[in-house]
């Protein structure tokens, strides 16, 4: 409940025109989620609800030789099987177009979705997914960034344009971004001290208590599409639907649910394209929860950093900067693209340094899909962006 405030007070703040300003307000959904009445995106039921399951690659990388679903189609209990063939053949990304919802020719990380299945229960529609065919040709992974970075290594992606015109000769760098003023070099040979240093930071799950959930509901005569999801951002998830889809942006309606965590993790849709093609084809809503295990292979956790800061300092000043950023991108350029290039700018900061250049890198690798996640656990630490200001700040505190 709200306190009090004394009459006196709230007299003087109606007397400025301020009736919220400096009071105590109950937030609207306390008493939902304090009752337990609250529909979080797992909750969400709707009469004729089917339930789906995704078939995921056992591969890091494979050429899909053969996709055969037509034993789990005539599981009885199954109603719709969805493969690429079902979907249009759009290539989309938040920062870098380099994916699409179902792989066509090859999987490029264990645990990417090859085919879903919406059935009555979801005991059936797992019962489905073994009835699956799929044979694989393997084929070289990339597992590292030092493996990317090679000039020969296998590329990852090796129709997509990198941003930023990387200066580099491997095919796996997804995004580059150059920062510089003034003659770094010269003020570094001038410089009474050269402090360098190196950091890492790995890849960490956000571990959200709610599952990834999703609900979509296609109505046959007009091809609305209805979206109810546990999202972080309701107009991002609208528009990359119509843009999957090949629909309007008016065609999608999209229901927030509450959300039981996200931390950055619920930004981009993943769930919702596979609902809305297994709606479209079976006739009925289809509702999709991830499992914690499909949580931890094939999330969007935060991507893995390294970083190298070489500082000039003259006179009890920085006077010098160099640093370059690297972002383990992950399968796809997804967010990483954005991680590299604010890292970039925050290896500098807000220090008044005459000469810099820095540079960031997102390199692809076969490991996951990488997302966002706030940069600590209290307000101030979240708002300060990347990783980069970590390594930034332990340099300014040598």
């Amino acid at each position: 409940m709200s306190r009090s405030v004394p009459q006196t007070k709230l007299e003087e703040r109606e007397e400025e025109g301020l009736r919220v300003v400096g009071t105590r307000r109950m937030r609207y959904d306390a008493a939902l989620k304090v009752s337990g009445s609250a529909t979080f995106g797992t909750d969400l039921k709707l009469p004729n609800l089917l339930h789906g399951k995704i078939l995921r690659s056992t591969y890091a990388h494979a050429r899909i030789l053969k996709l055969d679903v037509s034993r789990a189609e005539s599981v009885p209990g199954v109603r719709a099987v969805v493969t690429a063939r079902d979907l249009p053949p759009v290539v989309y990304g938040f920062a870098v177009r380099d994916q699409t919802v179902l792989p066509t020719e090859r999987v490029v990380y264990c645990g990417q979705p090859v085919c879903a299945v919406a059935a009555e229960t979801p005991e059936i529609a797992e019962r489905a997914l073994k009835e699956v065919r799929v044979e694989y040709e393997q084929l070289p992974n990339v597992l590292t960034v030092e493996e990317a970075l090679k000039e020969d290594s296998t590329p990852i992606h090796p129709g997509v344009v990198s941003a930023g015109s990387p200066p580099y000769s491997s095919k796996n760098v997804c995004s580059f971004t150059r920062v510089h003023r003034g003659n770094p070099e010269k003020a570094l040979a001038a410089a009474d001290h050269v402090v360098e240093e190196s950091y890492e930071t790995q890849q960490v799950h956000q571990s959200y208590l709610e599952p990834r959930a999703a609900t979509a509901d296609v109505e046959a005569r007009t091809g609305r599409v209805r979206v109810w999801t546990s999202t972080q951002s309701p107009f991002l998830t609208r528009n990359s639907l119509a843009e999957v889809l090949s629909i309007p942006v008016s065609q999608v309606q999209v229901f927030v649910t509450h959300t039981g965590g996200g931390f950055g993790a619920k930004i981009s849709s993943h769930l919702e394209p596979l609902c809305v093609a297994l709606s479209r084809k079976a006739r009925r809503p289809v509702k999709i929860v991830l499992t914690r295990e499909e949580e931890f292979v094939a999330g969007t956790p935060r991507p893995a950093m390294r970083f190298w800061i070489e500082s000039g300092l003259k006179e009890g000043r920085v006077t010098a900067r160099r640093g370059r950023a690297i972002v383990d991108a992950g399968a796809f350029g997804s967010e990483a693209a954005v991680y590299a290039n604010i890292a970039a700018m925050q290896l500098v900061g807000p220090y008044d340094i005459p000469n810099f250049e820095t540079e960031g890198l997102s390199v692809y690798c076969r490991d996951c899909v990488c997302g966002r996640v706030p940069h600590g656990h209290t307000r101030e630490e979240a708002r300060r962006g990347p990783r980069g200001v970590q390594a930034r700040q332990r340099v300014a505190g040598w």
